[in-house]
């Protein structure tokens, strides 16, 4: 017999992180099985999902109700003191309910978080209008007050309760989910409900869809707390009923209460919410007094048009005039009659703000490039006019999304431009939006794995069988196992491999943290929290918590700020090169964009820094390419992504270009779209040029197929068709011909790039190309400054540097900037040298550079006393001193007063004490120079500038120089890098001998590569695994070339370990691995599906203990003019030093003579190690030992 209807009005989507199960996708395909209508969503604290389950709902034609099951604090909202909160559930029964819900789960995130965000009764009270209560479960005030204090207590809660809400609107909520203790409380809340009238509703507090999902809900929430399966927790899910329950099932769990279960039907025909989606809320921007939005804009646009037509003419471009005035009009009219003026203006004004604040904006973007109003508005700096780009991809009048401009910006500097939108239209109005990270395949695996308590090695190995999805794709277990045999066969075969494979399935896809979007920033008419529910970020702003999706819905406008290094890279250069005399005036814009030097960078493959080009398949591309004008880069940008490289649009390019293949077209209007490409394919917008000039299409209409086309929308594609064909055949156009051009572009369209977007970065990288062409020095001085926390990329640039002639200089205390700096030519010197910047020295902060630029502006420092007297000494300290003076920046000091670094670094503590004496001295108001007369007997010398403090009695204290190896340990250790010299320049015969390859090239070599790299090991990390014992490591192999990070087994470190350690350089053999071979003792799952390549150790060892093991004979070529002065003897003594096995040859050569060969007697086997290969090369030059 049917029973009362039931509406589950207390449920948990993936939104409740780590603690919902349910995926929406999967809710409304299982909420017609059980013949139910409507569904509440009532996350935990949060309203993330809420648009996305409200359009989800409406397309299902399921009701929707809006909720949340939210935190109330035990007194004040913002008391710090006490842990405790309640849950209550609340849902919006109209319009207004739906913002009162708002702002509570708002203010609860900014005001009330404190282990959870945290709303009070006197809030509620005040925000209750069009909400409904639910008392919730057994984590509800009034449970927790019946069971810890008695039914008259819980009375009293329920009654405090039902106050704050309107009349009707407050309801006790009775579950059976396998609580214990929950049918004494479901009767006990009869009572409370017969005594006062407040009525009951049933619910199931659901956690996931089917009941046998609950052990797969258990490992998440152990997943959650850090807990594996054999971890006593206070009750297990998997012992719960958390599921979607149907009506039947609700009526079997609560017999006894039919008319609580019917409630919710009627709780559910109460709440009809309907949201006001996809009307845009603009800010309101400020026009001059009588002056409208449009009329503003329009006149704007004009001003920009004529100064873009002053520098045409500078440069000396010829164009049409009266085209670029006819766009502007067409597009003026299109953004006022869709009511995007204000859109423009307020970006106008915001990059305008970063013009006029010297803070770097790149030329473009997207399909935003594409506008000549916003060219016109310097909004980009791509003319649209001279790549042939289309307005109408960026708006469309025929769509009803907002346009979107992406704008970059100088990533140090980003923040400035979103601080000055805040102020101009009010912090509360300005906000970032949420993003949300998946449990994805093989993170699934190994936090499954972990929960289960599978081994790591196990766990990392199956994860790996994984096959990375398909870009722009998420692949899933499911996949896996089809793709993958072997996955398959373990998971047939082996019972464990099945379990965790199925658990790791049930998880996957759902969201793992919420974070916020790297570039997106929302500008409301109002407070943001009256418009979508907030969360704050760590750095205190304000966060929609609606995605990017979400928050469009809603009507909120969306701009990117997007930071991009690379534009601070160019703006340090332009400032560098600005010094140069005549050069004043430089403008990276003005560059002439068919520079042949700017092309024979990138064709060479020297583009280390340069953007967009740096990679190794985007070298060859490039070497193959050969470009010779801007429009290749904007066409290899294009084609370097998979969809043109797997159907080969490279190779055809090529081709063509360099004449070796025909340029064949289906018909004229093709050949005439893609003459700039040689007759390929590339561009989105040569599909709409197409349809637009064969079909007859209008450029709205064009954009509109060609989206359905790149989306793949068979049913738009097929009623497209037809029009398509016809349209072309009215051109002259022949039916067949017609019809395969239709099939050929919707079977391009579908990875046809951007070209606004292309054209954009395209024109980046020349730029780049061209700094490094023209103003190499400049240009490296910038990239080292950019990339200075970068220690791969330092040894790289100053590699190249060195390749170049370019000498990077160690800091030093007088010269040196912040910055890496070009110095200006001296007499004697070499004309290019980059001099390294203080700002780059480990342990150099903030507050000690500006106190040693400070001290330094009243004259050079003249030695370590004298820096120590006049800086500040508080954050100058110990610490700073040993960082300047290991890392070089005394040197020059040192070298005046003939003494060593070591000498120097043994002197701190005298140094300091002098500082601090004289410190003491200004604050009493003794100056330097009295003092020194009192103290001395002397005044500073003559040539001294005014209040140099003497040195200490005994000056510097003694100390051995330190040993070249020493001193560049050092020096790394305060730079990052090895400038004096590096060690690996006594090993270049061992390097050669094994043919090792440089540490920049390694993940060139591509997966499963075997390779021998010699180096450094630097950054040496070891890790332990508590559950087995053993250990493995992460180092990071340093070469002249650039660096590698090198992964260490256990099996292995348990056998190189003393090598690691030796400090000594290294030969070091192993295998190119995935990333994702990951250290077994680092824990935690994670979203990363990087497929960066990294070198995991098979073994290694000191060059030094290989040639021990595999020599045995030494030679000594030795040229008889060396044998003099000792010199004989002196090698006498280095093979007595060195006796060993190995047998001894002297090559002495006679200049125009030839060579003597002598065997030298056993007595004088030799032991070939470090100490005698370097004691005879310092004596008789390098390259004087070898060995076989």
């Amino acid at each position: 017999m049917a029973g009362p209807g039931f509406v589950h009005l207390h449920l948990h989507t993936q939104y409740s992180l780590l603690d919902g199960a349910i995926r929406l996708a999967d809710l409304f395909h299982r909420l017609p099985e059980l013949g139910q209508q409507a569904v509440a969503m009532t996350d935990h604290g949060v309203m993330y999902g809420i648009i996305d389950f409200y359009k989800r709902a409406r397309e299902a034609k399921v009701k929707p109700i809006l909720g949340c099951e939210i935190y109330v604090a035990p007194g004040d909202r913002r008391d710090r003191t006490r842990r405790g909160a309640g849950h209550l559930v609340l849902l919006a029964e109209n319009l207004q309910g739906y913002r009162n819900l708002v702002y509570l789960v708002s203010q609860a995130h900014l005001e009330g978080f404190f282990y959870h965000p945290r709303i009070d009764k006197p809030l509620l009270g005040e925000r209750s209008a069009g909400l409904i209560g639910l008392s919730a479960c057994v984590g509800g005030d009034v449970a927790r007050a019946v069971m810890e204090q008695g039914e008259a207590e819980g009375e009293r809660v329920a009654l405090e309760y039902r106050d704050l809400f309107p009349a009707g609107n407050w309801f006790l909520e009775v579950q059976n989910t396998g609580y214990p203790g929950q049918e004494a409380l479901n009767e006990r809340l009869r009572r409370i409900s017969n005594r006062t009238g407040i009525p009951l509703v049933a619910t199931n507090d659901a956690h996931y869809l089917y009941r046998e999902d609950a052990a797969a809900h258990d490992i998440l929430m152990r997943i959650q707390e850090g807990k594996t399966i054999r971890d006593q927790v206070n009750l297990k899910h998997s012992e719960l009923l958390l599921y979607l329950r149907s009506a039947e099932e609700m009526r079997e769990a609560l017999p006894d209460y039919l008319d609580a279960i019917e409630r919710t039907v009627e709780i559910a025909d109460r709440c009809d919410v309907e949201l006001p989606l996809g009307q845009a809320m603009l800010p309101d921007y400020p026009v001059p007094e009588g002056e409208t939005r449009e009329s503003y804009l329009a006149r704007l646009t004009e001003e920009g048009l004529r100064r873009r037509f002053e520098e045409l003419r500078r440069a000396g471009r010829p164009f049409d005039e009266a085209k670029y005035r006819e766009r502007v009009e067409h597009e003026l009219k299109i953004i006022c009659d869709k009511g995007y003026a204000g859109y423009f203006l307020i970006v106008q004004d915001f990059i305008r703000h970063a013009r006029d604040e010297g803070i770097p904006v790149g030329p473009g973007r997207g399909s935003g490039a594409g506008s000549l109003v916003a060219y016109c508005l310097r909004i980009t700096d791509i003319d649209p006019m001279r790549f042939g780009l289309i307005f109408e991809r960026f708006l469309n009048p025929m769509r009803p999304t907002m346009p979107d401009f992406d704008v970059d910006f100088c990533k140090e500097r980003r923040d400035e431009v979103i601080a000055y939108v805040s102020r101009k239209y009010g912090e509360d109005r300005v906000g970032q939006i949420a993003t949300f990270h998946q449990i994805k395949s093989r993170s699934a695996v190994k936090d499954v794995g972990r929960v289960l308590e599978v081994p790591f090695l196990e766990r990392d190995r199956l994860s790996k069988l994984i096959p990375p999805p398909a870009p722009g794709e998420t692949g899933s277990i499911a996949q896996a196992l089809e793709l993958e045999p072997r996955l398959k066969q373990e998971y047939e075969r082996d019972p464990n491999v099945r379990r965790l494979l199925d658990f790791s399935g049930r998880l996957e896809g759902l969201h793992r943290h919420a974070g916020q979007h790297a570039a997106g920033v929302v500008i409301a008419p109002g407070p943001l929290w009256e418009l979508v529910p907030v969360f704050r970020s760590k750095d205190g702003m304000l966060v929609a918590q609606y995605d990017m999706n979400g928050v469009e819905a809603v009507g909120l406008v969306k701009f990117d700020f997007l930071g991009l290094k690379n534009l601070t890279t160019i703006d340090r250069a332009i400032k560098l090169i600005r010094r140069r005399p005549g050069l004043e005036q430089f403008d990276i814009n003005a560059v002439p964009l068919d520079d042949p030097a700017a092309f024979e960078v990138m064709t060479s493959g020297h583009t280390l820094g340069v953007f967009q080009l740096e990679s190794r398949g985007f070298r060859e591309l490039l070497k193959r390419l050969r470009p010779d004008r801007i429009e290749d880069i904007v066409a290899a940008v294009a084609i370097y992504r998979p969809g043109p490289l797997g159907v080969h649009a490279d190779e055809q390019y090529i081709r063509r270009k360099h004449g070796q293949e025909a340029i064949t077209c289906l018909h004229e209007i093709l050949a005439e779209v893609c003459a700039e490409t040689y007759g390929v394919l590339l561009y989105q917008e040569q599909v709409m040029q197409i349809a637009v000039q064969m079909a007859g299409y209008s450029l709205g209409e064009a954009d509109h197929l060609r989206k359905a086309m790149g989306k793949k929308k068979k049913d738009v594609m097929e009623k497209s068709r037809e029009p398509f064909v016809q349209g072309a055949r009215k051109r002259g156009v022949e039916e067949g011909i017609a019809l395969r051009v239709f099939e050929d572009l919707a079977q391009f369209a579908e990875y046809a790039f951007n070209k606004s977007h292309s054209a954009a970065y395209a024109v980046i990288a020349y730029q780049t190309a061209w700094l490094k062409a023209h103003h190499p020095v400049e240009f490296l001085a910038a990239l080292l400054t950019c990339d200075r926390d970068d220690t791969d990329r330092v040894v790289r640039y100053i590699s190249e540097a060195r390749a170049r002639g370019i000498q990077v200089l160690n800091p030093d205390i007088n010269e040196s900037q912040v910055d890496f700096d070009v110095l200006a030519p001296e007499p004697g010197a070499p004309p290019d040298r980059i001099r390294f910047g203080l700002g780059a020295v480990r342990g150099v902060g903030g507050a000690a550079l500006d106190a040693i630029l400070a001290a330094r502006r009243d004259g050079p420092f003249q030695d370590l006393f004298d820096f120590a007297g006049r800086v500040d000494p508080r954050p100058v300290n110990r610490g700073v001193l040993e960082a300047l003076i290991k890392a070089g920046a005394f040197d020059a000091l040192g070298r005046r007063a003939g003494v060593s670094r070591a000498a120097m670094f043994a002197s701190i503590d005298r140094a300091l004490e002098f500082g601090r004496s004289r410190q003491r001295d200004r604050e009493v108001g003794q100056t330097a120079l009295f003092d020194a007369f009192l103290q001395n007997g002397a005044a500073p010398p003559a040539d001294a500038p005014a209040g140099t403090p003497a040195a200490p009695d005994g000056g510097y204290a003694a100390a051995e120089a330190w040993d070249e190896l020493a001193l560049l340990r050092f020096e790394r250790e305060a730079i990052g890098a090895y400038l004096s010299g590096h060690p690996l320049h006594r090993y270049e015969e061992d390097l050669r001998r094994h043919e090792t390859i440089p540490a920049a090239e390694v993940e060139e070599q591509g997966l499963g590569a075997e390779v021998r790299v010699g180096g450094m090991a630097e950054n040496l990390v070891e890790r332990l695994n508590k559950k087995t014992g053993r250990r493995t490591a992460v180092f990071m192999l340093e070469d002249l070339t650039g660096a590698v990070e090198v992964f260490v087994p256990p099996q292995v470190l348990e056998k190189v370990e003393t090598a690691l350690h030796s400090g000594q350089a290294l030969l070091c053999r192993g295998r190119v691995e995935s990333a994702s071979f990951r250290d077994p003792n680092r824990g935690g799952g994670g979203d990363e599906e990087d497929e960066a390549l990294r070198f995991v150790l098979q073994d290694a060892a000191t060059f030094e203990q290989v040639r021990l093991e595999q020599a045995r004979v030494v030679h000594l070529q030795i040229d008889s003019a060396k044998l003099h002065d000792g010199a004989l003897e002196r090698l006498r003594t280095l093979l007595d030093r060195s006796r060993g096995s190995c047998a001894a040859v002297l090559h002495v050569r006679v200049a125009n003579r030839g060579e003597t060969i002598i065997a030298l007697p056993d007595r004088w086997r030799v032991s070939p190690t470090d100490a005698f290969l370097f004691g005879v090369s310092r004596e008789f030059g390098p390259g004087t030992v070898t060995w076989q």
